[in-house]
């Protein structure tokens, strides 16, 4: 009797299973519509709740016509994606394509290595759709197959994307606001998300954790050097990323910290009520895109030497930008925050916040760095004469690696991560911070 039962139990099992794999990809959707789901956004924001009302999903059967020309690159591969994603989710294009989105695909496509770093054309991500469509061969479940064009390829990854198995993908791409950080989250923490699979095994359980900040990495990375990563072709027998194969000639996107491109800073889009909005997204940005994420003693960034010289060239004699104050300086300038920041000097910058009022909000005791936001200015024992040390550092919100804290050191290190205080031995900190 006990036999039965359980057979009976299994059978059921099986045709339940069996009717819900039937359903088509809009039904199952309908399973996890409306899911609410905080992210960690690692640029300071800590976590916020994007909206992950899921829509159905629009596949009419037609592959993705571009009307671009080879060579291909990287960049051009996550904007076309983003836009059939877009379509496919019948939203309007200007959701899903942003700035922040194609960092994170062009992050996610580097990470992955697909075509750029195996002989795998036109499969960036890796994708194992089975579609003789657009395959060349048979289907490869791993990913480790070629699309026959660069349209093909597209087309996969966004049918991918916007499939039942990884639907919170597209969920988070056509969403405007959510930033590269938050999907490299729900890229990860794919068992959040319900009736989602993995994309790479390296992300599963107990690995997730360390595969989320490698992610992270390479976010940053893609940020500090845009031009090289995003402009790498894609397509060609060569091993692109390997071989250095680029064409930043088909750029669409100029992003701070890009060794070819002036450092402007980029906004942060994330959640509403992020530090001081727009202004310190950008001051945020910049400051991470201009420092090491661990000390590397007085070896500059090239994109600090390259900002410093534009932005703040009077501090370029100065031990090469090695002090606090002209680091500080250099990113209220490169990000648009304030270009009349004064170059260097914490008593002069101390003097020239709390004189223009109409520009910084500036309290004398921070308690607790809890109290701080992305964007602020932290200055130390700097208002009673131009000898007296002092030192200023920008909070930068929470980072993979634990820190929260860009800043110099005067002769003794270049910009770099670290930790943020509130007090030390040279009295308490006041924090300026601008007004939106």
């Amino acid at each position: 009797m006990k036999k039965l039962i359980r057979f009976y139990a299994a059978f059921c099992c099986f045709i339940l299973l069996f009717v819900l794999a039937a359903q088509p990809a809009a039904a199952q959707q309908n399973i996890y519509k409306i899911l609410q789901y905080p992210f960690y956004d690692s640029e300071g924001s800590g976590s916020c709740t994007l909206d992950f009302t899921d829509t159905d999903t629009i596949n009419d059967g037609s592959i993705w016509s571009s009307g671009l020309s080879p060579p291909y690159i990287l960049e051009q591969f996550a904007i076309e994606t983003l836009k059939a994603i877009a379509k496919k989710k019948a939203v309007d294009q200007n959701s899903a394509v942003t700035q922040e989105h194609v960092i994170a695909l062009v992050a996610f496509m580097y990470g992955e290595g697909g075509d750029i770093a195996n002989p795998q054309l036109f499969n960036p991500l890796n994708s194992g759709l089975n579609a003789p469509e657009l395959i060349v061969g048979a289907h490869a479940p791993n990913g480790v197959q070629s699309f026959k064009s660069f349209d093909a390829g597209v087309e996969a990854t966004a049918r991918t994307m916007a499939g039942s198995n990884q639907s919170r993908l597209a969920a988070t791409l056509v969403q405007s606001n959510s930033s590269a950080q938050q999907f490299m989250y729900a890229l990860t923490y794919y068992n959040k998300f319900p009736g989602n699979f993995f994309w790479a095994e390296a992300s599963k359980p107990p690995k997730q954790d360390s595969y989320y900040r490698t992610r992270i990495q390479l976010v940053q990375q893609v940020r500090s050097d845009y031009s090289q990563l995003a402009g790498t072709v894609i397509g060609t027998t060569a091993l692109e990323a390997i071989d250095n194969v680029t064409d930043s000639s088909k750029l669409q996107y100029r992003v701070a910290g890009s060794s070819d491109v002036q450092t402007t800073g980029l906004s942060t889009s994330g959640c509403e009520g992020v530090g001081s909005g727009v202004v310190a997204g950008n001051i945020v940005q910049t400051a991470l895109n201009l420092s090491w994420p661990e000390s590397h003693g007085l070896t500059p960034k090239r994109q600090y030497t390259t900002a410093l010289k534009k932005y703040n060239p009077e501090g370029q004699d100065n031990f090469g930008g090695a002090d606090c104050g002209i680091f500080v300086a250099t990113v209220m300038r490169a990000s648009n925050a304030d270009l009349n920041y004064p170059s260097a000097g914490t008593a002069q910058q101390t003097s020239y916040v709390r004189s223009h009022p109409e520009k910084y909000e500036v309290l004398d005791n921070v308690s607790s760095t809890s109290e701080l936001q992305p964007g602020d200015i932290m200055i130390v024992n700097s208002g009673s004469g131009e000898g007296v040390a002092g030192h200023t550092y920008i909070f930068v919100g929470n980072q993979p690696n634990g820190t929260d804290e860009a800043s110099a050191s005067y002769k003794k290190r270049m910009p770099s991560l670290g930790k943020a205080v509130t007090s030390d031995q040279r009295g308490n900190y006041l924090r300026a911070r601008l007004i939106k």
